[in-house]
């Protein structure tokens, strides 16, 4: 069972991160203003973690419902290494790339400087550069899985939830990022350097397992998506927009922006990407809600307007290269990767004016239309690689 809104959407948010990721590194000030961050808390990375989640709860399923609770755990190692070889096969180009230049650039600079102690670390994945922090967090949010699925099918579902959430509001607290950063600190003196990334697995594991059992109970027919189409949920979507529309106003009339960081004190700060903070975590909702309403519902809406922007929508979501760029998600994310280094290379090197940078953002965007039909054909002829 494979819903190919699922991948369209996943798709879209890798688009997003390219983007973003790109503008970060080409330093485009055009790139920092057309940006989906100027219109809330939600992150690419929020929709990508959270459709994993969906996607390999149904496919899990699947797999259990034909061939029993003992075979999700083998899969389950499988994808693992699939990712870790993908995250390892970047890391390790990088590396190599950086200590062939005669002068690493940008963001390569990191690889040439690492000694074996720092190598160690990143195959351990302990040490994770700039954007290689995702898939470290999706591995072992996948090795956890089986187990979750298996006390899902006990009827155990909202107990894991509390859990989760449970671990969530430990996190808000600042207890794992005072933590962390106390081994940080430590790991100093060792020379392992263990360096975490920007995601924290106790807080983001909420926003997967909610991917997971939205997966779960689509499968055994639990959620029935037409609830999008009742007056709650309508009244709902209404006060997500009207929530959007409020940060707006904040943002672009009353210029009260509001910074973003990692949470670093004994209490966890409201706006902390690293710990999911709240802030994030009702951005991320209130855009799930907008999504899923004008996916069902929209399309047979009264107003006209909204019914054609929604029917558009669910035949943009729906494309053939949306899709394919979600469906081959690791492969897309990894070339991704290698282009947002290239690119800081390209940036130190060469002085590029901000039109250009913006013009190569742009390209290297779309670029991953054109790596995913390649990488399609190239897996059609060599099967035993995709």
């Amino acid at each position: 069972m494979r819903y190919s809104v699922f991948d369209g959407l996943r798709g879209i948010f890798l688009l997003l991160m390219m983007y973003n990721h790109g503008a970060s590194v080409l330093q485009s000030h055009l790139g920092s203003v057309i940006n989906h961050h100027q219109l809330g808390f939600a992150d690419a990375a929020h929709g990508f973690v959270f459709l994993s989640g969906i996607v390999i709860a149904l496919y899990l399923m699947r797999i259990l419902r034909e061939r029993g609770e003992k075979a999700l755990a083998p899969i389950a190692c499988r994808r693992m290494l699939f990712i870790y070889k993908y995250h390892i096969g970047a890391l390790l180009s990088l590396a190599v790339l950086a200590n062939l230049l005669p002068q690493p650039l940008g963001r390569l600079d990191v690889f040439s400087q690492m000694g074996a102690d720092e190598y160690l670390a990143m195959l351990l994945l302990i040490h994770q550069p700039s954007f290689f922090d995702i898939l470290p967090m999706y591995i072992v949010f996948i090795a956890i899985t089986p187990l979750v699925l298996k006390l899902f099918e006990r009827g155990q579902a909202w107990s894991v939830l509390a859990v989760s959430i449970g671990l969530w509001l430990i996190a808000q607290t600042g207890v794992i990022s005072a933590a962390v950063g106390t081994i940080d600190r430590a790991s100093d003196t060792t020379g392992l350097d263990i360096r975490l990334g920007s995601f924290g697995i106790f807080a983001w594991q909420l926003i997967y397992l909610a991917g997971l059992m939205f997966g779960y109970f689509t499968f055994v027919g639990r959620f029935d998506v037409n609830i999008m189409r009742s007056v709650p949920a309508s009244f709902m979507t209404i006060m997500a927009v009207a929530f959007v529309g409020i940060f707006l106003i904040r943002q672009y009339i009353l210029h009260d922006s509001v910074t973003l960081g990692r949470a670093t004190g004994s209490l966890s700060d409201v706006h902390s990407k690293w710990n999911f903070s709240l802030f994030f975590l009702t951005s991320a909702a209130i855009y799930a809600i907008i999504i899923a309403w004008l996916y069902v519902a929209g399309p047979r809406s009264t107003n006209p307007t909204v019914a054609f922007l929604s029917r558009g929508f669910r035949t943009v979501l729906n494309s053939g290269p949306l899709v394919l760029l979600g469906r081959n998600s690791i492969q897309v994310f990894t070339y991704h990767l290698l282009v947002v280094y290239l690119l800081s290379a390209l940036v130190e090197h060469y002085h590029i004016p901000g039109s250009v940078r913006f013009a190569l953002l742009i390209f290297s965007t779309l670029s991953l239309f054109a790596f995913a039909t390649v990488w399609k054909r190239a897996s059609i002829r060599s099967p035993a690689t995709s």
